[in-house]
């Protein structure tokens, strides 16, 4: 029996400021031969939903219910995830909590902890199970299928890599969003472990801060000089200069908090456990999201603490809150919330990708990564909190689109301010 193997394995590290790291990866795996004589032969289809390639897909999670019978398959949500080939691509953007003084929010360098905000993408395929490429969340063939969510990661003792993560598997509309599910990722060859053993060892390694599942074999590269930071200005012995990012990091941390909470309550009130209470577990971590969010601001100001690392992270914490919750909002439907029209998460999210974007492009050019913010952004992030908290809060569907119009007017008039902004320092007069 002849058949050939095929491996394909990219990275790229990029890290606009110290305090955050996007990583990416493509991968591909793949046996190359007559598949029925692979079989025969003993050879199985790999397997797609493992949690170092996508996450929301493991293989015991999967239940009856979630099945649908087709000619060809007794559950296609299930066989769908097997074969000789896979494709995977991933992103993640990781902000350290806990490392060592120089690469994390707070400087505990022996319990190194990241909280990561990650989407996934997959395809099994192989000659006898062709695929189809498209984007659906009811399709009943063989397509690609995507996760996104968050999680945290810490490396124990610099030997192995902890994982707990909260994901919503697109392609599993009946599972809805996972719990938080526990993972060891392999982790004795990655990165992150050998860097958080230099650093328990007094070394100062150059690398973003954790363990991931697009880590698996190559350390992390050095992050680049590309942030100034403020200038230092006089600060309060009594304040500890990582309070403002510890802040932010905890409100990063609700996120996933108000995940659980808003849909345990979605859970209780679709069976009628929630009584009048519903909702609002999730309203209350909501709230404290924007309290956080004041908070971290009012005290970089008020001691002398602002940075602009502090203020990527802090911009980062923004929209990942905002983009969260909005998406859940948008996709989960039913009692005790409602629901938002999808067009102004893909509003948003437009926005988000184009500032993202932005700044990826600044940085690899080398220039530093600033973040200024502007009246007419913060009136579409006011705009869009608020709307958001009326939904927490119980507004009915006659207020909510009215209102979903108005942020998604302000917000495209904000993004078309902020890019002619951005064009005018990219392309200055006289350049």
């Amino acid at each position: 029996m002849d058949y050939g193997t095929l491996l394909a394995d990219w990275r790229r590290y990029l890290s606009p400021s110290l305090d955050l790291t996007i990583a990416l990866r493509g991968f591909h795996f793949g046996r190359y031969g007559n598949t029925m004589k692979l079989e025969e032969h003993g050879f199985r289809p790999f397997h797609l939903g493992y949690e170092t390639l996508i996450r929301g897909y493991e293989y015991s999670s999967f239940e009856t219910r979630e099945c649908s019978v087709t000619p060809e398959s007794g559950c296609i949500e299930l066989d769908r995830l097997f074969g000789h080939r896979l494709t995977v691509v991933n992103l993640e953007v990781r902000v350290p909590l806990t490392g060592t003084s120089r690469y994390g929010l707070i400087d505990i360098p022996y319990l190194p902890v990241e909280l990561v905000g990650f989407a996934d993408g997959g395809l099994a395929w192989d000659g006898d199970r062709p695929a189809t490429l498209e984007f659906s969340t009811a399709s009943l063939g063989r397509i690609p299928v995507f996760s996104a969510g968050l999680s945290t990661r810490s490396s124990l003792f610099g030997v192995l890599v902890l994982e707990i993560y909260f994901a919503y598997p697109f392609q599993r509309p009946v599972k809805g969003w996972h719990y938080p599910s526990l993972s060891l990722p392999p982790s004795l060859v990655t990165g992150a472990t050998r860097s958080v053993s230099q650093a328990l060892r007094g070394a100062c390694a150059v690398v973003p801060a954790g363990a991931s599942s697009v880590e698996q074999h190559d350390p992390s590269p050095p992050r680049p000089q590309t942030v100034t930071e403020s200038p230092a200005r006089p600060m309060s012995s009594a304040v500890p200069p990582w309070l403002p990012n510890l802040i932010t990091g905890i409100r990063i941390a609700l996120v996933l908090v108000f995940l659980v909470v808003a849909e345990a309550e979605r859970a209780a009130a679709t069976t009628g456990a929630g009584g009048r209470a519903a909702g609002l577990g999730a309203l209350a971590v909501f709230l404290a999201i924007g309290l956080s969010d004041l908070a971290d601001g009012w005290v970089a100001r008020r001691f002398g603490l602002q940075s602009q690392s502090g203020a990527i992270l802090d911009a980062f914490a923004d929209k990942l809150a905002q983009v969260v919750v909005l998406a859940y909002l948008t996709l989960s439907t039913g009692p005790p919330f409602t629901s938002i029209p999808m067009w102004l998460l893909l509003v948003v999210v437009a926005r988000d990708l184009l500032l993202g974007g932005s700044w990826l492009v600044t940085a690899l050019q080398g220039r530093p990564v600033r973040v200024i913010h502007r009246p007419h952004g913060k009136i579409a992030s006011t705009l869009l909190f608020f709307l958001l908290l009326g939904v927490l809060a119980g507004l009915g569907p006659g207020l909510v689109t009215p209102w979903a119009v108005v942020v998604a007017a302000v917000v495209i008039g904000s993004t078309v301010q902020y890019g002619r902004e951005g064009w005018s320092r990219l392309n200055p007069p006289g350049a």
